[in-house]
């Protein structure tokens, strides 16, 4: 945890990928647990090998991963293709085996899906 000279969110939490911006001290805390907890995981996604952009899910949100639910997590609705944006992605969590790599594929119906890397 950091503490910035942002009068508005003073501390600053990292976590592999990501980071949040938190106003209080108690937020930081509740957000640091969580993460420790099991409840929050960074995911970061990329394009031709190179980072674009992340965010965290809850752990509902990783028990629900799919292709629609991330475009739709990242506010990817109608001509907006997160496929455009990233063709696969990295979840970073704090417990054992909360670690993978996947990639986005095209299934032979032709919907977008999800392959973790081994």
């Amino acid at each position: 945890m950091f503490v910035e000279n942002d009068p508005q969110t003073p501390y600053m939490v990292c976590f592999s990928f990501q980071h949040r911006h938190l106003a209080t001290t108690d937020e930081a805390i509740a957000y640091t647990g969580d993460i420790l907890g099991g409840n929050v995981f960074a995911i970061e996604f990329f394009k031709d090998g190179r980072n674009r952009f992340g965010c965290d899910l809850n752990a509902q949100e990783l028990r629900d991963l799919s292709y629609t639910a991330l475009a739709q997590r990242m506010g990817c609705y109608g001509d907006t293709k997160l496929i455009d944006y990233a063709d696969s992605f990295k979840v970073r969590g704090w417990g054992e085996d909360t670690d993978f790599d996947a990639v986005f594929v095209t299934d032979e119906q032709g919907y977008m899906t999800i392959q973790k890397c081994t």
